[in-house]
């Protein structure tokens, strides 16, 4: 359940950004001039470190996928607290990556640090034969890289649909017919 803080006057309006993020990942260039945004800077909810983070992308990732990444990192604070996504943004600009992956990752491990749950893992799945190890600190030890992301389709080598039998069946006329 969502609250949110009660509006005094008539014809009042709140924009909240997090509203508006799943339309914005479709229209990357209407987050730059939206309202939500400047709400959300006036806030303090986007913080320089939103800033630093969304012109690294978009220098690395050009301006539409850069904003995307940042539209990503936006949607984990639906499900981690504030300052462990800025922890998370933080760290993987340091690390010279604007991966909303790595944010993820990041963000995970500043909350289990904070004392927060623990950062899931999920490992791959091990062979019946394989026993499993007998210290848990090993299990969490390990590294899983996530799949890679496709940017684009591979080009589509069929060939062009055709209504040529489509035509033929108009020549046809049934039994009985003049």
């Amino acid at each position: 359940m969502v609250r949110h803080p009660r509006l005094a006057g008539r014809y009042g309006f709140r924009d909240l950004l997090d509203h508006y993020l799943e339309i914005l990942r479709d229209k990357p260039g209407a987050l730059e001039n939206s309202t939500g945004l400047a709400a959300a800077r006036e806030s303090g909810l986007f913080t320089p470190v939103h800033d630093a983070f969304w012109a690294a992308a978009r220098e690395a990732r050009g301006r539409s996928e850069g904003t995307r990444a940042l539209i990503d990192v936006l949607l984990l604070h639906r499900r981690l607290p504030d300052d462990a996504v800025v922890a998370g943004m933080s760290a993987v600009l340091q690390a010279g990556s604007v991966s909303p992956d790595l944010v993820a990752i990041e963000a995970r491990k500043a909350l289990a640090a904070a004392g927060g749950p623990p950062p899931v893992v999920i490992a791959p799945p091990v062979a019946a034969a394989t026993e499993p190890p007998e210290d848990q600190d090993d299990v969490a030890a390990r590294v899983i890289s996530l799949p890679p992301r496709r940017s684009a389709l591979p080009p589509d080598t069929r060939p062009e649909p055709s209504l040529a039998a489509y035509g033929q069946l108009l020549s046809i006329q049934p039994r009985g017919s003049a």
